[in-house]
Order: structure tokens, then C-alpha cells, then sequence
């Protein structure tokens, strides 16, 4: 889920200590850097560095929903990390709900092979997996600022999500750097929409009236509409002018369906259709710029 991904890489990078900390490991000088494994065609979630007297990276991967492969594809990231930089490398995967795990997910690869001729064969790995909805939401509450904003995913009952948020207020009032405010309650408004319905998360509605100050939230919808744009320019280099500009209102459909789903719900199938008969790469991104000036589909069709 893209939405996601950027939301919570911009947490990691705006505050790594945080993250480090999350895992119980001391955080006294640490630095994101680039996790991009051009050798094994992959690109592990967020990576940070830990500097001290024997330097190691901490491999960060968020998982909102199944992956089969996941085991597999944490011990690839593991493997070129540690190829690429040479150092020590612990891996955890952050699951964001309880959907993002299935059984066959073990945190752990080992096998050997039989018989005295393979006996150095042998691989034995293992990852670390936090279950948030497992955390209780007071660890978060009290860590950094980076990891606030996933308060509301940990263990919390619903009567006592107003209560939590209320004391997400006090900590982001009296601790957020300026123009930082609008990033945290844009990150958790956007987070919430994996747990909670559109109506539960309307209790952040007035936290996040200045999303559209939020560089997380312009970040999103900047990647929506350059990917619009971008898929627009391969297909035209293959098929032409005209197939150029049907993929890039396909694409810019699908951005503003993906955002308007996180503010207001799933859209109906005749609001879906609504959307999909819009054949105008310019009037699509007006709409997607008018969401949060809106509260529910139907008004942010009217002008469409």
C-alpha cells in the first residue's frame, strides 16, 4: 500500500532514533540511508545505520497485508545489506495489523542439507516481528515522536481511543518542532484508515485541518500524480500519443480513489464509476486537490 509506505518512511526519516529505540536498542547516533539493492532488483522498506564502537543496520520492513514470501524476501534484503555495506544486520518487520501475517510466516529460515558431504551447508536465519496491535498503545505513547502517530494501531480498546488521542495532543503541543504538528496528525490520520472506519477516524478531523500544510501528505499526492504522469510517458513511448494519455488518467484515477478512500471510506460503485468517467488528466487532479476541503464523496463530485 503506497499510501502507507510513504507515511511511514517519512516517520523513519524524520526521526530514526525513535525506531531504534522501538526495538529496545540504543539509538546515541544513527542515520537513514539509502536502502535501494539494485543487485537483487529490491528495495527494503527503510534501513538506519547505528554508529557506535561496532556499527550495524537496523532493516525495517512495514507489512499491512499478507505476503506468502515474506521470510523469504526479508532474508534477500538481509543478505544485500549486508553484501553492500558489510556490517551486522538485524531485520523486523513491523505488522500493522493482524492481517499482514499469515501462518506460514515462521521469522525464520533454516535448512541443511543431509549427509557427511554437506555438512557446511546450512542456513539459519531469523527476524524480528512486533506486532503493534499487540504493543500496548501507553509503549507508544511514551516513546518518540516518530512512533506516536502508531498509537492508535496498538493494543487500545475504542473507548479509549479518545482518551489516547487527547494525550497524543498534549505530547505533539508541547514537543513537535514548528511545521511538524501537521506531519504527525496527517501520519496518523492516514494510519488509522488500516484499523479503523472513516466515522472513527473523523476524531482527528480538526487535528488535521492543516494537512495540506503537511509535507507527508503533499508527498502522497505528488507520488500519485507523478506516477500518473510517468506511466503516461512509457506507454506513449510504446504505443503512441493517445494510449500516453489514457494510462495517465488511469493512473491519476486510481490516485484519487486511493486518497479519497482514506478520507472518506470506499467509494459506491456508482461514485467509483463517477470518478472512471472523468477523461480529463486536469480536471482529475483538481478533484484529488479539493479532498480535504470536502466530507464525503458526493461533495467532492459535484465539481467533477
Amino acid at each position: 500500500m503506497p499510501v502507507f509506505d510513504a507515511t511511514l518512511k517519512s516517520l523513519v526519516e524524520s526521526h530514526p532514533a525513535d525506531w531504534v529505540r522501538l526495538l529496545g536498542a540504543d539509538a546515541t547516533h544513527v542515520e537513514v540511508i539509502d536502502a535501494d539493492l539494485s543487485a537483487v532488483s529490491a528495495q527494503a522498506d527503510c534501513v538506519i545505520l547505528v554508529h557506535g564502537p561496532q556499527p550495524w543496520l537496523l532493516h525495517l520492513e512495514f507489512q499491512s497485508g499478507p505476503s506468502p514470501d515474506l521470510d523469504r524476501r526479508v532474508l534477500r534484503y538481509s543478505v544485500g545489506l549486508h553484501h553492500r555495506f558489510g556490517l551486522p544486520v538485524r531485520s523486523a518487520v513491523i505488522a500493522l495489523r493482524r492481517q499482514a501475517l499469515l501462518r506460514e510466516n515462521r521469522a525464520a529460515i533454516r535448512y541443511s542439507l543431509p549427509g557427511a558431504r554437506h555438512r557446511g551447508t546450512r542456513l539459519d536465519f531469523c527476524y524480528e516481528i512486533l506486532r503493534l496491535w499487540e504493543l500496548p498503545a501507553g509503549e507508544l505513547l511514551s516513546g518518540g515522536l516518530g512512533v506516536l502517530p502508531l498509537a492508535p494501531l496498538a493494543r487500545v480498546g475504542r473507548r479509549d481511543l479518545p482518551d489516547l488521542i487527547e494525550a497524543m495532543e498534549h505530547r505533539v503541543s508541547a514537543e513537535a518542532a514548528p511545521g511538524e504538528e501537521a506531519d504527525l496528525w496527517t501520519a496518523a490520520y492516514i494510519l488509522m484508515g488500516l484499523r479503523y472506519p472513516p466515522a472513527v477516524a473523523e476524531l482527528l478531523q480538526k487535528r488535521v485541518a492543516t494537512m495540506r500544510e503537511s509535507s507527508t501528505y503533499q508527498v502522497i499526492l505528488q507520488e500519485g500524480l507523478e506516477k500518473g504522469r510517468e506511466e503516461g510517458r512509457e506507454e506513449g513511448r510504446e504505443e503512441g500519443r493517445s494510449e500516453a494519455l489514457s494510462a495517465a488518467i488511469a493512473a491519476q484515477q486510481r490516485a484519487l480513489l486511493t486518497l479519497g478512500e482514506r478520507r472518506f471510506g470506499s467509494p459506491s460503485p456508482a461514485q467509483r464509476q463517477r470518478v472512471e468517467s472523468i477523461r480529463s488528466v486536469e480536471q482529475l487532479e483538481h478533484v484529488t486537490e479539493r479532498l480535504l476541503d470536502v466530507n464525503t464523496w458526493d461533495e467532492l463530485l459535484q465539481s467533477a
